[in-house]
């Protein structure tokens, strides 16, 4: 009997000790974890991340648990840990804000992509100047952006001068003197290119002069567009 007892009490000994042991853990857990109540936290967004140049876009930032605002990239002297304000960047711009507080500092990001809208480059097939009577090649590089819908090019010659040989399902309008091709619905860059036509009676320094309209937004043809006899 003696022996009986004398195992049972050592059992509730040990299963006393394993008790404690495990709230001691628990309870350790708990007082190491993070208040995410008290976070700091500061969030930038932007009206929109992708424009062509010309267009606005609005940042806007939020704080929390924020005392300042630390830095940010567009605001000469940030004070406010709240708002909006409204910019028109020239080129793909990264904007950032960092707020500062009692957990340290934030920092939110954001990049703002400014799309070229349309690249057209004319060449004259490498000649230095024309002959009269005499076809020579004219070549547009076209080069969409990759936002790109749907565009067209024109092409218009010198007085009295002709087209012909016009790619790409291109068209020649001799009343208007001018080069057509288009809609496109594809952002693949393409070549474009026809014969140009001096008349008999041509002499001097001419020039071409073309465009380009990207989704409704109309760039000029650049690259050599001046040629002398």
């Amino acid at each position: 009997m003696y022996r009986l007892w004398a195992g049972l009490f050592g059992i509730m000994i040990i299963a006393a000790l394993l008790t404690g042991c495990s709230n001691s853990g628990n309870s350790s857990s708990s007082l190491s974890g993070t208040d995410p109540v008290s976070a700091l936290i500061v969030h930038l967004t932007a009206s929109q991340t992708t424009i062509i140049p010309g267009q606005s876009v609005t940042l806007t930032w939020t704080s929390t648990n924020a005392t300042s605002v630390v830095s940010s990239s567009w605001l000469p002297t940030p004070t406010a840990l709240n708002g909006s304000v409204t910019l028109f960047p020239p080129a793909t711009t990264r904007y950032s804000i960092t707020v500062g507080g009692a957990k340290g500092t934030a920092t939110s990001t954001l990049v703002v992509t400014v799309m070229t809208p349309f690249t057209a480059i004319s060449s004259f097939g490498g000649i230095a100047s024309y002959t009269p009577n005499t076809g020579f090649p004219v070549q547009i590089t076209v080069a969409p952006s990759i936002n790109t819908h749907s565009y067209s090019v024109q092409d218009i010659l010198p007085a009295g001068w002709s087209a012909m040989t016009i790619d790409n399902n291109g068209s020649f309008n001799a009343v208007s003197n001018q080069v057509n091709w288009g809609p496109f619905t594809s952002a693949t860059p393409i070549v474009l290119s026809y014969i140009a036509v001096p008349p008999s009676n041509a002499s001097g320094s001419v020039s071409f002069s073309g465009t380009a309209i990207f989704d409704g937004t109309a760039v000029a043809i650049s690259g050599v567009r001046t040629l002398s006899d």
